[in-house]
């Protein structure tokens, strides 16, 4: 394939457009930006390791990106920053991270922590691993993990951040392992699949009723594997193992 196309890379991690078109590439041998014509790599003299994951955007068009050792960059003038080095937190791990109107907001192994964007202080917001967790503008929402780092077989919690504020929006209890649960944050909403007993289920939070409901499975997705889901024009895409289905 990099015969073909002349690509910088064969290896990569993520893929974004940004707002005035350009392609970006997280490969392992770096970040590059490819302007129709031909690819720009962009490093920083700081950078502990080549490659970098996880392709972001904030509300000003700045790219964001990570690598293993928690280095957190952003491009600015056509320069790889480094903003923040949270090796300390991370871990080792690749540590999931989501921008937020403040701050950046860190998952890591031992907890949730907003890196402030202002002055950079750092502010633990819970205790312990989340599951899932996904972001729209200064929400978040997390399925989180027992104290004893294990998905407890009767009892999970999502729970909604805002603001630095905590708030639990539903509690499941049932005698079977919630598996594979994933949430999406969307403008209004919130979706959380997870299987039990190797059927689908779907739960919506909503933030102007602000509460949360179960939504009957349709038929079509029962047994499907479902990568991701989106929001197109009030409709809801299910990306899955059998094709793509649109909901409203």
């Amino acid at each position: 394939m990099s015969k073909i196309s002349n690509l910088p890379d064969v290896e990569f991690y993520d893929i974004l457009e940004d707002h005035n078109h350009y392609i970006w590439l997280a490969a392992d041998k770096g970040l590059y930006r490819y302007n129709g014509n031909n690819y720009q790599k962009f490093t920083n003299p700081n950078q502990k390791a080549n490659s970098l994951f996880q392709l972001k955007l904030d509300q000003e068009g700045r790219l964001w990106c990570s690598n293993i050792y928690g280095q957190l960059f952003y491009v600015e003038n056509d320069t790889l920053h480094l903003f923040y080095d949270a090796s300390k937190l991370v871990k080792g791990q690749l540590s999931p991270f989501e921008i937020t109107n403040t701050s950046i907001r860190l998952f890591t192994v031992d907890g949730i922590y907003d890196i402030i964007l202002k002055d950079k202080n750092i502010i633990k917001l819970f205790e312990g691993m989340s599951v899932s967790e996904s972001t729209h503008n200064d929400l978040s929402y997390v399925i989180k993990m027992n104290e004893n780092g294990r998905t407890s077989k009767e009892k999970q919690n999502w729970y909604q951040i805002t603001n630095g504020q905590i708030k639990l929006l539903k509690t499941f209890t049932s005698k079977y392992r919630m598996q594979s649960p994933k949430v999406y944050a969307f403008k209004n909403s919130a979706l959380l699949n997870f299987k039990e007993q190797g059927k689908n289920q779907l739960y919506i939070y909503k933030t102007e009723t602000d509460d949360v409901l179960k939504l009957k499975t349709p038929k079509s997705l029962e047994d499907l594997t479902i990568y991701n889901i989106t929001s197109l024009n009030n409709d809801y895409w299910f990306l899955t193992t059998s094709g793509v289905f649109i909901f409203n």
